[in-house]
């Protein structure tokens, strides 16, 4: 029996797990899902530009993804707060708790003080 024969074939994980986007004359009526939750970077150098904030790019879902952008754009649309980079937009995160963390986070200094009722959700209060 003889040895298999090495191809520059990517094995099958690598594979079914790429993205093909089929080019088309036509495009979606309805904004497509994006499911992918990493991202491949055209290279380490575009990657470390990403990090740095000084290219656009998608890393890691937890971190961004298009289908967040596209909402968060959709909802300045709807308030009427212009794409032009006049004023600052919203953002949208995958839970009530990660909004109210954003919010406090952002609004809060070390030392500050929270007037709450005492109908929060129980984890609120740790």
């Amino acid at each position: 029996m003889s040895p298999p024969k090495h191809t520059n074939k990517p094995p099958v994980d690598t594979i079914v797990r790429r993205s093909d986007i089929p080019q088309s004359a036509s495009r979606p009526v309805a904004t497509p899902l994006f499911t992918s939750v990493v991202y491949a970077s055209l290279s380490a150098d575009t990657l470390d530009a990403q990090y740095e904030g000084k290219v656009d790019g998608y890393t890691y879902a937890r971190e961004g993804h298009p289908n967040a952008d596209i909402l968060a754009s959709k909802i300045d649309s709807l308030e009427g707060i212009a794409s032009d980079g006049d004023a600052p937009g919203g953002i949208v995160t995958s839970s009530g708790m990660g909004a109210i963390s954003a919010m406090f986070l952002g609004l809060l200094k070390q030392g500050d003080q929270v007037l709450a009722g005492d109908q929060l959700y129980g984890r609120s209060l740790r």
